[in-house]
């Protein structure tokens, strides 16, 4: 079940690698994780991951089994 804080809904790791969840967007479901979880994820918060390159974005998210 999804977590909602009014941001989210967000969904676990584990979850999201599953790709089990009806209408998602796969290819951006790095954004599906709660603040939390992405920093334990990718090691920074979402706006600077959103400010990396696209390959650098892409080799992390290839790195979390996200991609």
């Amino acid at each position: 079940e999804p977590k909602d804080d009014g941001y989210g809904p967000y969904y676990t790791h584990e979850e999201l690698r599953k790709q089990k969840i009806p209408g998602l967007d796969y290819l951006n479901r790095e954004q599906y994780l709660s603040p939390y979880d992405f920093m334990a994820t990718f090691k920074v918060k979402k706006s600077e991951f959103a400010t990396w390159p696209k390959w650098k974005q892409t080799k992390a998210k290839r790195s979390a089994k996200l991609f």
